[in-house]
C-alpha cells in the first residue's frame, strides 16, 4: 500500500470514531498523589522511572531540598465490540481495495512504499532494557548507537549498535566488575552519546563509577570502554542530558543534582577528562536539569532546568516550574526566562536552533490557563522573548494531540519540528507529532504499546531522510523499542562536529558524494576530500560565519544537499 492509501484509511478510521456514540467510550482516571522526597528519594526517583511506567512529568521540584511528584491520570479507552468490528471491517476493505489499484497493472504505475512507521528492533533485556532519554547517532560506518539504562549482561545498562537493516549488537555492557559489588566502569547510562570525528563515541552514565555518582567516558565502535572521570558530590552527579561537543572542542554538559547547592550544574570537560564545574544551580535559577545544552551563534550555551525558578502558586500549593538559561565557556550564567505555567513549565528536553537562529522547545506543564497540565511548543530568542508556538497538548477523552511532550525536538529538512510525547488519549502510549514553525501541529503516530510506549529521547533524522527514535518501554518484551519514521522527508547531511572554528576538521555524512564538487559553509567555499559516496572531509575555511553547510553537485542539472541545521561558527 502506498504512503497516501495508509493514510486514506487511517483518515477513514477516524472518521468513524469519531462518530462513535459517548456512550462507547469508558474513562477512568487515577487519583493524583504528591509526596514531599528529600535528596536520597530524590536522586532514587529519577532513576528509577526510567524502569518503571513513570514519567518526569509524574514529578515537580519543589524548595531547595524537596520536591514533590504527580502521577499522571490512568486512562483507558474503549469502543463496544460492534463499534470495532465495523470500523475494523472498513479499514480492512480499505487497505484491500488500496493494495489492489497499487498492483493494478492498467492503472498508472505507482512505486509501493513501506508503511512510514516500522519498529526496527525490540530490547528484550539480555540485549539491554529501557534506553530512557538517549537519542542514537549514526556513526562514520553508518550503523546508529545508543545506550540503555538498564539490561545487559550484567543488568546495569548497555552500549549498543544498531544496523541500518535492524540487526541489533552489544557492544558493551557496564559495571562489568559486579562480582566484585562494584561498577567503577559506571552503570545506567541515561543520555545519548556524541560522535567526533576519529570515530570515536563519548557519553556519561547515570550512576557507577568511583563514587557511585556516575562517569564520563569514550568508546570505539569495537566497544572499547575507557572511563575518563568519575563524578562526585561536589562537583555534580548524575547526569542525564546527551553531551554537547563545543566550537573549542571541548564537552559541556549538565548533572541532575550535586554541587555546591546539591540542585545540578552545568559542568565542561575535555576529550581527556578534564573536568570544571561552571555553574551550580540555588534553585532561585534553576534546579535539576534532565537535559542537555546547545550551542548558540555567539558562542554561549543554552539550557533548560525542569526545576527551579520563580515560585507559581497552583492552587494552594508552591511550584518551581523552571527557566531557559544560557552560559559562557567560562561559567558566565543568565536566566534568559522564567516560567510560571501559564506560559508551560517543567522543561526536560533539549534545546534546538532553528534555522531563524531562535531556540525550540518543549514543556511537559503547562495550559491551558496555567496549572499542571499538558505542555506546550515554544521559541525563544537568544535575548528571551518567548513565544508559545503550540500549546494545544491535552489528555482527556476525544482529545488526540497527545501529551506531556518529555523530549526535545528536530528541524528536519522540510523545515518543520518533529517530537513525541509520553502519553496519547487514543492508546495512552504516547505520539510522535510533527508542528510547524507557525504552530500547525499533526500527530504522524501514535504508539500501541506493542510498537513502543513512553518515547522519552528524542527523534534524529538521518541523512536518508528518515527520522529514529527510542521508546523507553513497550515493544515485544515490553522493555523498548527502537523505530524508524519514514515521511519521505528531502535527504540531507550532517556535520561532526556541528561547531568549530576556522581550520577545525570536519566529516560530512550524507549520501552521493562521489560527484561532489563543492562543499561550503555558509557560502564560503571550502577544501575538501571525498572519502567515500557517503563521506566528505573538510575543514571550516577562514572567514565561515554560522549558516548551513552545503555540498554542491555537478553534471547536467546542478544540485545540492544541505545541513537541517545551523553549523555553528562563533563570532570573534
Amino acid at each position: 500500500m502506498s504512503t497516501s492509501g495508509y493514510r486514506f484509511c487511517l483518515s477513514l478510521s477516524l472518521t468513524w470514531m469519531t462518530t462513535l456514540k459517548a456512550a462507547n467510550f469508558d474513562l477512568a482516571a487515577g487519583e493524583t498523589r504528591r509526596w514531599n522526597m528529600n535528596r536520597t528519594s530524590f536522586k532514587s526517583l529519577s532513576g528509577q522511572h526510567l524502569s518503571a511506567a513513570s514519567t518526569p512529568a509524574n514529578a515537580r521540584n519543589l524548595r531547595t531540598a524537596a520536591a514533590t511528584s504527580a502521577n499522571q491520570p490512568s486512562r483507558s479507552l474503549r469502543l463496544s465490540f460492534q463499534n470495532w468490528k465495523t470500523l475494523s471491517a472498513a479499514v480492512l476493505l480499505c487497505a484491500a481495495a488500496q493494495v489492489a489499484s497499487a498492483n493494478d497493472p492498467t492503472g498508472p504505475t505507482r512505486t509501493l512504499l513501506p508503511p512510514p512507521f516500522q519498529t526496527m528492533a525490540d530490547f528484550d533485556g539480555t540485549n539491554g532494557a529501557n534506553p530512557g532519554y538517549m537519542n542514537l547517532v549514526q556513526g562514520l560506518d553508518g550503523n546508529f548507537y545508543g545506550t540503555t539504562y538498564g539490561g545487559g549482561a550484567h543488568g546495569d545498562g548497555t552500549v549498543f549498535q544498531l544496523t541500518p537493516a535492524g540487526t541489533l549488537t552489544t557492544i558493551y555492557s557496564f559495571c562489568s566488575d559486579k562480582v566484585k559489588s562494584t561498577c567503577e566502569d559506571g552503570s545506567n547510562p541515561n543520555g545519548g552519546l556524541v560522535l567526533t570525528t576519529d570515530g570515536i563515541f563519548y557519553g556519561t552514565t547515570y550512576s557507577g563509577g568511583k563514587n557511585g555518582d556516575g562517569t564520563f567516558f569514550s568508546i570505539t565502535t569495537e566497544g572499547a570502554l575507557t572511563t575518563l572521570y568519575n563524578f562526585n558530590q561536589t562537583h555534580g552527579t548524575n547526569p542525564i542530558g546527551t553531551l554537547v561537543q563545543g566550537s573549542d572542542g571541548n564537552f559541556y554538559g549538565t548533572t541532575f543534582i550535586g554541587g555546591a547547592n546539591d540542585q545540578g550544574t552545568v559542568y565542561k570537560i575535555t576529550p581527556a577528562g578534564a573536568h570544571t564545574t561552571l555553574h551550580s544551580f540555588a534553585v532561585s535559577d534553576g534546579a535539576g536539569p534532565y537535559s542537555g545544552l546547545v550551542e548558540g551563534t555567539d558562542g554561549d550555551f543554552y539550557g533548560t532546568t525542569w526545576g527551579g525558578g520563580a515560585p507559581a502558586l497552583v492552587g494552594e500549593d508552591e511550584w518551581f516550574p523552571g527557566v531557559v538559561f544560557k552560559i559562557t565557556s567560562s561559567g558566565k550564567f543568565t536566566v534568559l526566562h522564567y516560567f510560571d505555567f501559564s506560559d508551560g513549565g517543567d522543561p526536560s528536553g533539549q534545546l534546538v536552533l532553528g534555522t531563524d537562529g531562535n531556540f525550540y522547545g518543549t514543556t511537559q506543564g503547562g495550559f491551558p490557563g496555567g496549572g499542571l497540565d499538558s505542555g506546550s511548543v515554544f521559541k525563544i530568542t537568544p535575548a528571551g522573548k518567548l513565544t508559545t508556538v503550540y500549546s494545544g497538548f491535552c489528555y482527556w477523552a476525544k482529545c488526540y494531540n497527545g501529551s506531556f511532550p518529555i523530549a526535545g525536538l528536530v528541524q528536519a529538512s522540510d523545515g518543520n519540528f518533529y517530537g513525541t510525547t509520553v502519553y496519547n488519549a487514543k492508546d495512552g502510549y504516547g505520539a510522535i507529532f510533527q508542528v510547524t514553525p507557525k504552530g500547525k501541529m499533526t500527530v504522524l503516530h501514535n504508539f500501541d504499546k506493542t510498537d513502543g510506549n513512553l518515547p522519552y529521547g528524542a527523534l534524529i533524522q538521518s541523512p536518508n531522510g528518515a527520522l529514529y527514535g527510542s521508546t523507553n518501554q513497550g515493544g515485544t518484551g515490553n522493555l523498548g523499542a527502537i523505530f524508524i519514521l519514514n515521511e519521505q522527508l528531502p535527504k540531507t547531511i550532517t556535520a561532526v562536529p556541528a561547531a568549530g572554528t576556522p581550520e577545525t576538521s570536519v566529516i560530512l555524512q550524507g549520501s552521493g558524494f562521489t560527484s561532489a564538487t563543492g562543499v561550503s559553509f555558509n557560502g564560503t567555499a571550502a577544501t575538501f576530500t571525498i572519502l567515500s559516496d557517503t563521506e566528505i572531509q573538510t575543514t571550516v575555511p577562514a572567514g565561515a560565519t554560522s549558516g548551513r553547510v552545503s555540498v554542491e553537485f555537478g553534471g547536467a542539472s546542478s544540485s545540492s544537499l544541505t545541513t537541517n541545521g545551523q553549523f555553528i561558527v562563533p563570532a570573534s
